[in-house]
């Protein structure tokens, strides 16, 4: 372990709530913050691509993307499932997953399933 140094560090804006893990896919990485997702050069840290979920409602944790064939999903804190090209990073469709005026919001990050995305089940906010 005296060998392994850090080879680049990057700075992600507000990161007042960072708690996602990290994917790697073919040299990129992408993670995710609340109503964001980011595509970096696994080798160099080099910024490929950056989406915002407009409007950005909600404050909550995210937890991360999932990856599948050329597309990026995730969830947002106002509860939409969200797919974005891997390459670009362009919007290609969102779904509901409730009623955010309800009190749900998504934390979590989706699955895939044999093919089939399965966004995070949304939870209730206490209080």
């Amino acid at each position: 372990m005296k060998t392994l140094v850090p080879k680049w560090i990057y700075h992600v804006p507000r990161a007042d709530h960072l708690e996602s893990v990290p994917i790697v896919v073919d040299g990129v990485m992408y993670f995710t913050q609340p109503n964001e997702v980011y595509a970096l050069d696994g080798r160099t840290g080099r910024l490929i691509w950056k989406y915002r979920h407009q409007p950005p409602l909600g404050k909550g944790p995210n937890r991360g993307a999932a990856v599948y064939g050329n597309r990026v999903y995730f969830t947002t804190p106002d509860a939409w499932l969200v797919a974005l090209d891997a390459r670009t990073g362009n919007f290609l469709w969102q779904s509901k997953i409730a009623e955010f005026k309800d009190g749900f919001w998504s934390p979590a990050a989706p699955l895939v399933l044999n093919g089939t995305i399965i966004g995070a089940s949304p939870r209730a906010t206490t209080g």
